[in-house]
């Protein structure tokens, strides 16, 4: 069983998406893929549409605003700073004829248990939808979605433990969007402007580095392991969606799978 496992990250997902258009150039068949956060969008774009069309939904995005927007709830029904209307509506439309050609599994954390759950996309539009957006909202970043989901990197960011252990991979091709400790860049401060949201990031990067180590660290032996990622830090900010950043990304991805990178 050979399983594609795509991490989350934000807009860092564009570096991720660059890594699967080669992948898909190359002919790359996966048996299965397992997707959180931004993973999840790329994985249902590559499964359901193929790698030229995962680009063209990237190149399409014109900012922070095609894809979210602040919230302006009554203070005691706020739930995050940010709510997915954008992100629901060009989901619908990016995915409306797709076609899965390989069975794609997507991560999201229960808040009322506290347990990953991972679902198949079916192929209906509102059921893969609501799924994609729970996977991609960070807890007070964006407003949970499918009950109280949120995004299933809060516990796992890289999913491999669900590729070994329900799916029984042997061979994992795991795609991130950052660099190992990128947390630790010099001279960090935070925005001006709605500074918890920085702050907020900045300690969810340090998590995430942790998570991730552990991801892969806890990866059994016996099983093939391939790494692709930045090899230094991007750059941009999570949620900055400017096209030029995208398509930056996007082309140090598509370099990135050039040179490939092996672990065992």
């Amino acid at each position: 069983m050979k399983v594609l496992v795509l991490s989350g990250g934000g807009s860092h997902g564009a570096f991720q998406a660059g890594v699967l258009v080669k992948l898909a150039e190359q002919g790359e068949v996966f048996d299965a893929i397992v997707g959180t956060s931004v993973g999840a969008i790329n994985g249902a774009g590559f499964s359901g549409l193929g790698g030229a069309k995962l680009a063209d939904m990237w190149l399409g995005i014109s900012g922070r605003r095609a894809i979210m927007r602040y919230n302006f709830p009554w203070p005691w029904a706020y739930k995050g700073v940010f709510h997915f209307k954008p992100l629901r509506r060009k989901l619908t439309s990016w995915l409306a004829n797709a076609k899965y050609t390989t069975p794609m599994y997507v991560s999201t954390l229960s808040l009322e248990t506290l347990k990953l759950n991972f679902q198949t996309l079916k192929g209906e539009i509102q059921h893969d939808v609501e799924h994609i957006l729970a996977s991609s909202s960070v807890a007070t970043i964006q407003s949970p979605h499918n009950g109280l989901c949120v995004d299933g990197g809060h516990k796992e960011i890289a999913p491999i433990r669900f590729a070994v252990e329900a799916l029984g991979a042997k061979e994992i091709t795991v795609v991130l969007c950052d660099p190992p400790q990128n947390y630790r860049e010099d001279g960090w401060k935070p925005k001006k402007f709605f500074p918890i949201i920085s702050i907020g990031l900045r300690a969810l990067t340090s998590m995430i580095d942790e998570i991730l180590r552990t991801d892969i660290i806890n990866c059994p032996e016996g099983v093939r392991l391939r790494i692709f990622q930045p090899q230094k830090d991007l750059g941009v900010d999570a949620l900055d969606y400017s096209p030029d950043k995208i398509k930056r990304m996007l082309f140090l991805g598509y370099e990135e799978a050039l040179r490939g990178s092996d672990k065992n």
